[in-house]
């Protein structure tokens, strides 16, 4: 397919196992692996799905197919009876060579950019596994990432050649990985792990980042057109804990010590006098303590508030789009607001310094709702500065590579 998604042709139609393509860079034409005819080969097709080739043409099994710029693929292969070993041979399937030969098994090649290095798993996954790096000819191998316990898998270059990116997985536990980056001679970088700044456009994405808290009947909120919306129904009933019409989504992961957090707003349905706030807040310590800045219609007018606990402070205003934002600065609160050019601080206190968690959603209490429907649409929700903190990550990450931004 194309990088944006589109023109996705199919190029292999079998019943068999057809797995880890690449293309090879000098034409139309990719290698990847088949278990067709019950063996592991690895073979050559155009783009179009024609002119398919058996490379191999082996009674063992090759497998993990890797092409390098100057027309050589490297792959994995257990024949001559001594274990997995590294090969490489011709673009066409020629002069097939041995490239490690220590015992333990050697796997999973990777071709740096330059076509002179290779990068390749030595050990039994499950059993815990290292990568190294060894020159075109097999000389000079280089252990680049090692960790007792953990296999270390999948490596793959950076574009530059100056670093790889592999699957880091407890030994034997293939779905508890994540994507370790790492220079020669450098501590391995956790790029899984999430980090600020972090940016959620609402087009799809895991929305498992998020859960979803409800109070009351009729208030929902759905990604709809690449944002979020928050919907308070017009038969909307107070009820819940708080006797409240409201809905948000709320952060699974927490923010440790000072964040600087934002998220768009946009009006979409906003009767006036309608009594609903639509907030972006901050929930922190066994007791919720809580502070946010908020865009609302009550019956004394059009406005910006900010709750900082026993403080509110608002501002009239005209707006139907915006920006909230909120800061934790060591045990302080700063709430403010921007319609487009700057920003506008609305007030700031003390606050709780636990994990926070970030909410985004709109409610009414006390019997202000005035039974019309209110939509709201948040978007670009933006974690400008933070520690992240999300326990036992709920997703897996495996198979990287890396390419240049364009």
């Amino acid at each position: 397919m194309n990088a944006d998604g589109s023109n996705v042709v199919q190029v292999t139609n079998d019943h068999a196992y057809d797995d880890h393509p690449h293309f090879t860079g000098y034409d139309k034409a990719l290698v990847y692996e088949s278990n067709r005819g019950g063996n592991w080969e690895i073979r050559r097709i155009a783009i179009d799905g024609s002119g398919e080739t058996n490379l191999t043409r082996n009674r063992a099994a090759d497998r993990y197919p890797a092409t390098a710029a100057r027309g050589a693929i490297a792959f994995t292969s257990d024949r001559g009876g001594s274990g997995q070993h590294v090969w490489s041979m011709r673009w066409n399937g020629t002069h097939p060579k041995q490239l490690t030969r220590r015992p333990g098994g050697q796997s999973q090649p990777a071709w740096d950019p330059a076509g002179t290095r290779i990068a390749y798993v030595v050990g039994s996954p499950g059993q815990g596994t290292s990568v190294w790096s060894m020159q075109r000819n097999g000389t000079k191998p280089t252990r680049l990432a090692f960790a007792a316990g953990r296999d270390e898998l999948s490596p793959a270059w950076s574009p530059d050649g100056s670093s790889i990116v592999y699957q880091d997985c407890a030994a034997g536990v293939p779905s508890s990985c994540d994507l370790l980056t790492v220079a020669p001679g450098s501590t391995p970088a956790n790029v899984s792990v999430l980090h600020a700044p972090y940016l959620d456009t609402f087009d799809g994405g895991d929305i498992r980042f998020w859960q979803v808290i409800t109070n009351g009947t009729g208030a929902t909120n759905t990604e709809q057109n690449g944002q979020l919306v928050t919907t308070l129904a017009a038969d909307s009933a107070q009820g819940g804990q708080f006797d409240e019409i409201e809905t948000h989504w709320g952060t699974q992961c927490r923010l440790v010590g000072d964040f600087d957090v934002q998220a768009d707003y946009r009006l979409l349905a906003w009767p006036a006098e309608n009594g609903v706030q639509a907030a972006l807040s901050s929930f922190a310590g066994p007791s919720n303590i809580g502070f946010m800045a908020l865009r609302e219609s009550q019956v004394w007018g059009e406005q910006y508030g900010s709750w900082i606990p026993q403080d509110f402070v608002s501002v009239a205003t005209a707006a139907t789009a915006g920006t909230l934002r909120l800061q934790r600065e060591g045990d302080t609160a700063v709430t403010s607001y921007s319609n487009g050019s700057s920003w506008i601080g609305l007030s700031s206190g003390p606050t709780a310094t636990d994990p926070a968690t970030i909410t985004l959603g709109a409610g009414s209490f006390m019997n202000r709702f005035v039974h019309q429907e209110v939509k709201v649409a948040w978007d670009n929700f933006r974690i400008n500065a933070a520690t992240i903190s999300c326990g036992t990550p709920w997703w897996e990450d495996d198979s990287p590579d890396w390419h240049a931004v364009p």
